[in-house]
C-alpha cells in the first residue's frame, strides 16, 4: 500500500469519523443531577400562652426558649401538633381551636431554606423563606385567658 492510498483511508476514516456524530464516550449517560427533594415535612405546633400561673408545658421547651425574654407569660402548653408531609405546591390545613383554619403550603425549596405560604383563616397571609430545621413563631389570636402561638419547622432534605 502506498502514501497516497494510506493518506486516502486515513481521510475517509476521519470523515466517517466526524458524520458519524460523537464518539461512544460521548454519548453515554451522564450522572444524573441530585433530584431535588419533592416532599417536605412541616412541624406544626399550637400552643396556648397565658398570663395564669401554670406549667411550661415540655413539649413547648424549644417555644419557651425563644419567647421567655420578649414575653410575659407564666404557662405556656401544646394544645395540638401535627407533622405534615407535603409535597411542593400542596396545602396542609389544620383547624385550630378558635375554628380558624391554618393552610400551610410549601413553595420551593432553596439553599437558603423553604419557602411557604402561610395562611390563618381572616387573620393572616404571609409568605417566608424558613431555613432547615428552624422554628417560625407565628402569634395567632386570644385564646381562653391567653394567646394562641403557632409554631412552623420544616424539615427536608436539600442535595
Amino acid at each position: 500500500m502506498g502514501f497516497e492510498q494510506a493518506r486516502s483511508i486515513l481521510a475517509g476514516v476521519a470523515m466517517v469519523a466526524i458524520t458519524a456524530g460523537p464518539s461512544f464516550a460521548d454519548q453515554a449517560p451522564k450522572p444524573a443531577a441530585p433530584a431535588k427533594p419533592t416532599q417536605v415535612h412541616v412541624m406544626v405546633a399550637v400552643n396556648h400562652v397565658s398570663q395564669h400561673p401554670g406549667p411550661v408545658d415540655p413539649a413547648a421547651a424549644k417555644l419557651e426558649r425563644r419567647l421567655r425574654q420578649d414575653f410575659k407569660y407564666k404557662s405556656v402548653r401544646v394544645i395540638q401538633s401535627e407533622k405534615m408531609a407535603l409535597a411542593l405546591n400542596q396545602t396542609g390545613t389544620m383547624t385550630l381551636p378558635t375554628g380558624r383554619v391554618l393552610k400551610v403550603k410549601p413553595r420551593k425549596l432553596g439553599q437558603r431554606g423553604l419557602l411557604m405560604s402561610v395562611e390563618i383563616e381572616g387573620t393572616l397571609r404571609t409568605s417566608l423563606r424558613v431555613p432547615n430545621h428552624h422554628q417560625v413563631v407565628i402569634g395567632a389570636q386570644n385564646y381562653q385567658d391567653g394567646k394562641l402561638v403557632v409554631t412552623l419547622e420544616p424539615e427536608y432534605e436539600y442535595p
